[in-house]
């Protein structure tokens, strides 16, 4: 069920989008950077925070599954991207 407001900060729930950055599947220390694009969610107009329908979450569930059994499927494509660390 979708808040009619946010848990966060109280703000105001609205029909949107977000994106989705996931760690996952360890090899050897190295981990698969999983970015998803455009979901359709509930967003906060003040924090930000995304909440999706349970149907969206499903298919979040079956991308990651896939993703972890090493089979993305034709919607994988590769990322550039850059791993830093911050100095202490």
């Amino acid at each position: 069920m979708i808040p009619s407001t946010c848990h966060r900060c109280k703000g105001t729930i609205e029909p949107g989008t977000t994106d989705l950055i996931v760690r996952a599947r360890a090899i050897q220390d190295h981990y698969d950077i999983i970015a998803i694009r455009e979901i359709p969610a509930f967003v906060c107009s003040q924090c930000g925070e995304a909440y999706f329908s349970a149907e969206t979450s499903r298919t979040i569930d079956i991308v990651m599954d896939r993703v972890q059994q090493g089979t993305p499927g034709e919607c994988g494509r590769p990322l550039a991207a850059c791993e830093i660390t911050l100095p202490d």
